[in-house]
This record gives C-alpha cells, structure tokens and sequence, in this order.
C-alpha cells in the first residue's frame, strides 16, 4: 500500500506535536548511560537499548540549553564511535536503541556508553481505545536520570511515560471551490498522560496554543530515517523540513477529568491524563 494523505498528515502531527512540546517546552534533560542488550527483532542486528526512551533527535530544538542530540557512542570508554564505523549500523532514537549489524556481536564483552538528551514526554502514534489505553495498557514511568542504579535498556515492547499518543479519529471532504478542490477536514486526539498535573497542564497549554497555526506536511524522506526508522548518519531538523503543505490547525480542545466509562481494570491510577482534540483542514483536490 502506498502512502496516503491520511497517513502524512497523522506522521507529521506526531512530529510537530514533539516538536512544540520539547521546543516550547524545553521539555528534555540531558543524561548519560550505558546501553544494555536486548533481544534482537531483525535478523543479523544486535540491539543495545538505553535505559529510558525516548531520546531527543531533532537539532532544530533550541532554548537556554539545546539538547544533546547523539551522533556517536563509546565503547569500553574510547570514543566517539560515530554511525557507519565497526558494526555501529545505527540509532533508533524513539526506541532509545542502538543497532550494530554483523553475524557476530561486534560489542560483545564491552561496555557502552553515550551522551544524550531524553524527552519529558514520549510521542506516539496509536489506533488503540481510549479506555483501553488509559486503564488497561499498563505503562512504565521513565526512571529518573539521576538514578545510577538502572542496569537494564528499556525492550521494544514496554510503553514508557509521561507520553502523548496522537490518534486518528476520522474527518471528511467538503466541497470548497470550483475545479473539484475539497477542504479535508481531519479529526485528530492527543491522549497525553502525565507523571504530575503541573507536567499535564503545561503540555495542555502549550498544544491549545497552536490554534490558528499552520502545520506543516513532512514526507517520509524528510525524517532521513532507514527502513528500521533509525538515524544512519544525516540529522533531522524539523524547521528545516517543514517547509511546503501544509494544514490549518481550526480548532483545539482540551479535555480533562476523564472518568473509567467501562468495566476497565485501572492498571495505572498514577498517571495524570487528559485529551487534547485537533479540527485540521487542508485545501486539495483529492480525485486527481
């Protein structure tokens, strides 16, 4: 199946909700590790994971400290090994993952480290129910940085928080103009889910803030990610890509105190949530 205007306008939501946050927010911290092994999804890959996700990729984030956005390792303290060197095939920065490609392990028996930036909010894209993911999806709460007693990387499969999950929720074409142009009407909800209200409020704010902004449509190759969704050696910036389409952010609405509607186990009583619902529209002609 090819890509879809549906499917670029959920992406490039994904990446300029990160972006806003961790831009307006300063919304990282700075950290470093080790990297731990973990089981290996992908033939002939070896996998080191951090012990937190997600790390901060975008070199367009800036503020009184710009984030340390990693472009090499160290191995038994030497270093930097850059992507492309010995094996180091490499980085999944949602994941919070290295990659080394070979038959063999090429860091078996060594230590790895590296200097990085984490996000305060992890983003993702999901078509899960709310309920299902608010009660019944059970998340883990990134361990603080300062904890340097952590000696297992995070596995691809656990859910880390505090998180924003972006859903698509339908929409529509209205007829707008003679010549077949259409204004496609996108419906888009954020589930962000907090450690702390103070954390929730200040994500609210700053995503009720972009309406009547412009957000800006990214394709797949402006990411400058491998078949793996990871960084090979060329660095994403966000201001610098998001030049062209575009979508009008129409409407925002927060919405909080969200109660269990269903017979739901509350696997995470914890967490601080709330919705965040985005009316998109975009001027196209979608039959020609």
């Amino acid at each position: 199946m090819k890509v879809q205007f549906e499917n670029k306008v959920m992406s490039s939501l994904l990446m300029f909700v990160d972006h806003e946050v961790t831009q307006k927010g300063e919304a990282f911290t700075d950290t470093k590790s080790n990297f731990f092994k973990i089981d290996s999804l992908f033939k002939d890959y070896h996998v080191y994971a951090a012990p937190f996700k997600q790390m901060v990729s975008d070199i367009s984030v800036t503020g009184s400290s710009a984030p340390t956005v990693m472009t090499g390792i160290y191995v038994d303290g030497d270093g930097p090994l850059e992507v492309g060197n010995s094996g180091f095939d490499s980085i999944n920065f949602m994941q919070g993952q290295l990659y080394f490609k070979g038959e063999t392990d090429p860091m078996a028996g060594k230590t790895i480290s590296g200097n990085y930036s984490i996000k305060d909010f992890n983003v993702f894209l999901t078509s899960m129910p709310e309920e299902q993911l608010l009660f019944e999806t059970k998340l883990t709460l990134n361990p603080k940085t300062s904890d340097i007693n952590v000696t297992t990387g995070v596995d691809s499969s656990t859910q880390t928080y505090p998180a924003i999950f972006i859903k698509d929720n339908g929409g529509r074409n209205e007829e707008f103009a003679f010549g077949g142009m259409d204004d496609t009407i996108i419906n888009a909800r954020a589930i962000v889910l907090g450690d702390s209200m103070f954390s929730l409020d200040a994500v609210c704010g700053i995503l009720k803030d972009t309406v009547r902004t412009n957000m800006p449509i990214l394709d797949q190759s402006d990411l400058n990610l491998n078949a793996l969704g990871a960084f090979t050696g060329v660095n994403y910036n966000y201001t610098g890509s998001a030049t062209g389409n575009y979508c009008h952010i129409d409407r925002v609405t927060v919405s909080k105190n969200i109660a269990n509607r269903g017979d739901f186990n509350n696997l995470n009583p914890n967490v601080f949530s709330a919705f965040v619902d985005f009316e998109l529209h975009s001027h196209r002609y979608p039959r020609q």
